[in-house]
């Protein structure tokens, strides 16, 4: 949505002004609503020590089980299963998702809930860091 309006706006600035300005506008704007885009992406990076998602991270010590779920059983646990005690990292378009369960008492959230393109993957990439961390 974001790049069919910049085209629209530049083809309107092209045609009033010059076809120059068109283009370097077309070019800007659209470059501007990529960069917008993608920052608002959720990042999930799987480390030795972490999981990141986005700014949060949570330690691999205080997880105690990786379930991974296909999209509808996904769209089942984030609509009718959701628990006031998770925390949700939800993206447009996904396949699926994940959700961590937590083992930390002092912690109020009990489950982080991440959607993801390859849930498995990640469920797999989270256990083995788990596995090679002890």
């Amino acid at each position: 949505l974001l790049v069919t309006i910049a085209l629209s706006l530049a083809i309107a600035y092209g045609a009033a002004i010059s076809s120059f300005i068109g283009w370097a506008l077309a070019f800007l704007l659209t470059a501007v609503a990529v960069a917008f885009w993608y920052s608002l992406r959720s990042h999930i990076v799987v480390t030795d020590h972490q999981v990141k998602v986005g700014r949060m991270r949570l330690e691999l010590e205080y997880i105690a089980r990786v379930q991974a779920f296909d999209t509808d059983e996904f769209l089942t646990r984030i609509r009718s299963s959701a628990r006031a005690d998770d925390m949700f990292s939800l993206r447009g378009g996904s396949r699926g998702g994940v959700v961590i369960s937590l083992n930390d008492e002092s912690d109020p959230i009990k489950a982080w809930v991440v959607s993801s393109r390859r849930p498995q993957d990640l469920a797999n990439a989270i256990d083995s860091a788990r596995i090679a961390v002890g």
